[in-house]
């Protein structure tokens, strides 16, 4: 009798502990926003419902970070910028990086400035790393901007939707010759509800 009792009352805890886990993944998905605390002001980039939750999890722990442990590792004028946080490399990318994005590619976050793309543009990129744009990711590229640095290997996380003007201004910051920026830009980011 003991043993029924046990076993029906482990079953409840594994079905309530299923319905937590079920509730905050579709309390993470689709109502999620990323917040970046910067010394030039706050971006604000909404977050896609299906992100793998690998990297949910990486944003997550950047949040408990000290404020000054995140930095703008790189910037890409008219490009991006990269952030001085390393992901896991289990998750895979295979879209292009527009302009106002937030993507992963190759174990880094990135929040993409991006420009308008010409048509002569792709062709002189393609000349030089001797690859074929794929005609969908043209078409984005001309329609939307972005930047072709990073490849076709992004895994797009979330779009900004506010604070153009701080990435803006951030991404005008004098660099060195291998793009970090001379004045360290310190970043602190939160995850909030829409």
């Amino acid at each position: 009798m003991q043993n029924s009792t046990s076993y029906w009352a482990s079953n409840q805890i594994n079905v309530l502990l299923g319905l937590i886990i079920f509730v905050f993944i579709s309390c993470k998905t689709g109502t999620s926003t990323v917040i970046f605390h910067t010394d030039f002001g706050e971006m604000t980039v909404d977050l896609l419902p299906d992100i793998p939750a690998n990297l949910f999890g990486q944003l997550q722990r950047m949040t408990e970070l000290k404020g000054d442990s995140i930095q703008v590792a790189k910037i890409l004028h008219d490009g991006f910028l990269e952030l001085g946080y390393n992901a896991p490399e289990n998750s895979t990318g295979n879209g292009p990086a527009l302009s106002g994005q937030f993507v992963w590619s190759e174990g880094r976050f990135y929040l993409i400035q991006g420009r308008k793309l010409t048509e002569a543009d792709l062709v002189k990129w393609e000349k030089l790393r001797g690859i074929t744009i794929a005609p969908g990711f043209r078409e984005l590229y001309l329609k939307n901007g972005g930047t072709l640095q990073l490849g076709s290997k992004c895994l797009l996380l979330g779009k900004l939707i506010a604070g153009k003007e701080v990435l803006d201004r951030i991404a005008a910051l004098p660099t060195d010759a291998n793009g970090r920026p001379l004045q360290m830009v310190r970043i602190k980011p939160r995850i909030g509800e829409k």
